[in-house]
C-alpha cells in the first residue's frame, strides 16, 4: 500500500521539480531553446542532399586513408610498398612521442614554472572537486597531478586508438556473432541514447544549466562538422577495402552509401534496416570528422569533468579547518558570532580588506537574477563585511593567505569555501559507509563515459566505417568544443553565478540553487545524494 502511495507522491515531485514554478508551456519552450543547436544540426544534416551536385567541391578518396596510415601506423600492411610502411612506422612513432612530451612539458611550465594555482581548464574545480571544509585548513594543497589529465587527453586518444585498431581486423575471421551486435549497440543504438543518458544524468545531478551548455557543445561541433563534410569531402574505409585508395570511376556524389559491417548484423537479426538506411544516407562521403567519436568523446568530458565527489573528510582534519559561523541579523546581513567563536574554538580575527571584491563572478544570466548589478553588489558587500578567522594553533598558511595573498582568486575561493562549508549538510552514518565509495568519489560516470568513448572508436573501426584518423578529429573537435563552452559560457555564466546563489540563499527566488533530484527530493533523507556540494 505504501509504495502505492509513493508513485503518484514521487510524479507530483517530478512534476513540480521539472517546471520549478513555471508553467508546461515555458518548460517547453526552454527545451526547445536549450536544444536548437542539436535540432539545427539535425535539419541540415536531413536536407544536406538537397545541395546541387555541381556546388559541391571534388572527393578526396584517399587523404584520410594515408592520413591514417601515417600517423597512427600501418599495423595490417596495407600501403603497397615496404617503404611506406617503414615510413609509416617511424612517422606514427615521432607523433605519438610528442603527444605525450608537449602537452607534459606545457603542463609542467605552467603549474611548477608558472606556479598556477587552479586549474587552467576549470576556475571552480577547487570548490567542486576538493571537501569544502577541508580548503581552508593547513593541510590542503590542491593536487597538481589531478590537473594532468586534460593535458594527456591527446596521448589517450592516440593510444586507445591504437589499441582498439588492433581488436578490430576486418580479417573474416576476427568477425563473430557477439561481437557484430556488441558493435551494432555500440554503434547504433548507444551513438543514439548515449547524449540523451548523459543529458538526463546532467539534468538530475548537476548545477542548473550544465544541460544546457552539454546541448551547446554537442551542436558546436556537429554543425562544424556538418560543415567540414561538406566542404573537405573524404571517403571512408569501406570504399577504399571495396574499390581502392587510388578508384576514381565511383568516387562521386552519385555513389550510394554503404552499411559495411552493419549488414552482418542485419543478417543475423534477419532484416534490413542498417542497409537500407545507410543506402539513402545524404553524406556519402562525410568521414572526417567522425560525428559518432566528437558526440562521445564530449559526453565522455562533461561525464569525466563535471563528477563531483562526496565532500567527506577525517574529522581531525575537518576540524582543524575550522569552518566559519555565520548567523543572520535583522537585517539580513551575515556577521560572525565573535563571542561563541572566542569563547569555544580560541580564534584571532583576520579582516579581508573592503575594497577588494571576494567574489568577481559576473551575472549576466537572467536564469539567476532580475537586476543582476544590484544582485551581484548586495553579495559583494554581504561577503566583504566578512571577518575571517583562523585558528591559533598552527593556521598560518591560512591566515598568510588571508591577509597577503596577492592573488584574488586564492582568498575568493577560501572565502566561498568557508560560507559554503557551513550550510553543508551530509549525514554522520553516509561518510560511514564503504559502500557507497563508488559514488563518494564519482566513479561511475567517470567510468561510463570511459568505456562508452572507448568501445564507440571500437566499434566504429570494427564496423569499417571510420579510420582512426576521423576518429581523432573528431575527437579534437569535441576538445575545441568544450573548451569554448567551458570557458565562455560554463564558467562564467552557469557554475560561479550558481556559487553565488548558494553562497546567499537570499538570492535562490526559483530553487536554482538545486538540482532537478534536490528538488524531487527535498526535504527527505537522500537530498543531499543529487547536491554537486554535498
Amino acid at each position: 500500500m505504501e509504495c502505492l502511495l509513493w508513485i503518484p507522491w514521487f510524479i507530483k515531485r517530478v512534476y513540480l521539480g521539472g517546471v520549478n514554478q513555471r508553467n508546461v508551456f515555458t518548460l517547453a519552450l526552454n527545451f526547445c531553446l536549450n536544444f536548437s543547436p542539436i535540432f539545427i544540426w539535425l535539419f541540415m544534416f536531413k536536407n544536406a542532399g538537397v545541395i546541387p551536385t555541381n556546388w559541391r567541391p571534388p572527393i578526396w578518396g584517399s587523404v584520410a586513408y594515408y592520413c591514417d596510415a601515417y600517423i597512427f601506423g600501418d599495423y595490417w600492411h596495407s600501403l603497397d610498398t615496404r617503404l611506406e610502411f617503414v615510413v609509416s612506422l617511424v612517422s606514427s612513432s615521432i607523433i605519438g612521442i610528442l603527444f605525450a612530451v608537449v602537452p607534459l612539458f606545457i603542463w609542467y611550465y605552467v603549474y611548477y614554472t608558472k606556479k598556477l594555482r587552479h586549474n587552467l581548464f576549470d576556475e571552480t574545480d577547487v570548490l567542486l572537486q576538493y571537501p569544502l571544509n577541508y580548503i581552508g585548513s593547513s593541510q590542503f594543497r590542491p593536487s597538481r597531478m589531478r590537473n594532468v589529465l586534460p593535458f594527456l587527453f591527446l596521448f589517450f586518444t592516440f593510444v586507445m586508438l591504437n589499441f582498439d585498431h588492433l581488436l578490430s581486423s576486418q580479417d573474416p575471421s576476427n568477425f563473430t556473432k557477439f561481437k557484430d551486435l556488441l558493435a551494432w549497440v555500440m554503434y547504433v543504438i548507444l551513438h543514439l541514447t548515449g547524449p540523451i543518458l548523459t543529458g538526463v544524468y546532467l539534468y538530475v545531478f548537476h548545477i542548473p544549466g550544465t544541460l544546457k551548455c552539454f546541448s551547446f557543445a554537442l551542436g558546436l561541433q556537429n554543425i562544424v562538422g556538418l560543415f567540414t563534410h561538406f566542404l573537405l569531402p573524404m571517403a571512408p574505409p569501406w570504399f577504399i577495402h571495396m574499390y581502392g585508395a587510388h578508384d576514381t570511376a565511383h568516387l562521386n556524389y552519385s555513389q550510394p552509401g554503404y552499411a559495411a559491417g552493419l549488414t552482418r548484423v542485419d543478417m543475423h537479426l534477419g532484416t534490413h534496416l542498417n542497409s537500407n538506411g545507410f543506402h539513402l544516407s545524404p553524406i556519402v562521403f562525410g568521414a572526417v570528422p567522425s560525428l559518432h567519436s566528437a558526440m562521445a568523446v564530449q559526453c565522455f568530458f562533461f561525464l569525466l569533468f563535471r563528477s563531483t565527489q562526496t565532500k567527506s573528510v577525517p574529522e581531525s582534519i575537518a576540524t582543524d579547518a575550522a569552518p566559519v559561523i555565520l548567523q543572520k541579523d535583522e537585517d539580513d546581513d551575515y556577521e560572525m558570532d565573535e563571542e561563541q567563536d572566542e569563547e569555544e574554538q580560541g580564534y584571532t580575527n583576520v579582516k579581508v580588506q573592503p575594497n577588494k571584491s571576494i567574489i568577481p563572478f559576473e551575472f549576466e544570466d537572467d536564469d539567476f537574477a532580475d537586476d543582476s548589478d544590484s544582485v551581484e553588489s548586495k553579495l559583494v558587500s554581504h561577503i566583504n563585511s566578512i571577518t575571517l578567522q583562523t585558528t591559533n594553533g598552527g593556521d598560518d598558511d591560512l591566515e598568510a593567505r588571508a591577509t597577503t595573498s596577492d592573488s584574488d582568486s586564492e582568498l575568493n575561493t577560501l572565502a566561498v569555501a568557508k560560507i559554503l562549508a557551513k550550510q553543508q549538510v551530509l549525514p554522520v552514518h553516509i561518510l560511514e559507509s564503504k559502500w557507497l565509495y563508488i559514488f563518494h568519489k564519482g566513479l561511475l560516470p567517470k567510468f561510463l563515459g570511459t568505456i562508452f568513448v572507448c568501445l564507440q572508436w571500437w566499434s566504429t573501426q570494427y564496423l569499417d566505417h571510420h579510420f582512426r584518423y576521423d576518429l581523432f578529429v573528431g575527437a579534437v573537435y569535441a576538445v575545441i568544443s568544450y573548451i569554448l563552452i567551458n570557458k565562455y559560457v560554463l564558467q562564467p555564466k552557469v557554475i560561479k553565478p550558481w556559487l553565488i546563489t548558494r553562497a546567499d540563499p537570499t538570492l535562490d527566488k526559483m530553487k536554482e540553487s538545486k538540482t532537478m533530484g534536490m528538488r524531487v527530493f527535498e526535504n527527505t533523507k537522500i537530498e543531499w545524494f543529487f547536491d554537486p556540494l554535498a
